[in-house]
């Protein structure tokens, strides 16, 4: 990967632009839908972001691999190796992105959850306290 890198041009590689973005979003698409879907079917009683994570982690490809195969066969500097490279460049960030964005709504779901088991257990507290306090008024004492 680093030896493409230092080989590779940024202006060669945003030619093959859109073709590449195309790819790239078929590349992510795909697995996603696909891999919440299959996990959804065979275990539909996990949560949501559970699929979408399983989906998110189907979407990763290997830049470095893609890179040393068209390297081997001298099609680095191709169009369609360019076409190739850049949409595997571009599918590894956004599987990155999809990646952070479900762990960050799992992170928040888990916060969200915890602030709610807190509050919870404030409530029963309270509660206690109250109910306690009433029952020595009632009593008449300390006890």
């Amino acid at each position: 990967l680093f030896g493409v890198g230092l080989e590779s041009d940024m202006r060669t590689m945003a030619a093959g632009g859109a073709s590449s973005l195309l790819a790239a979003l078929c590349g992510v698409l795909a697995p996603l839908i696909l891999g919440y879907g299959v996990t959804r079917l065979y275990f539909p009683g996990e949560h949501n972001l559970a699929h979408w994570f399983v989906g998110g982690t189907l979407t990763a490809t290997s830049v470095g691999i893609t890179a040393r195969v068209l390297a081997d066969i001298g099609r680095t500097g191709s169009t369609e190796g360019r076409i190739i490279l850049g949409a595997a460049v571009i599918d590894d960030v956004l599987g990155l992105l999809v990646l952070a964005v479900v762990a960050c709504r799992d992170h928040a779901k888990r916060k969200a959850d915890e602030a709610r088991a807190e509050g919870v257990a404030e409530g029963t507290r309270e509660a206690l306290r109250r109910a306690i306090e009433r029952a020595r008024k009632r009593d008449g004492g300390d006890g």
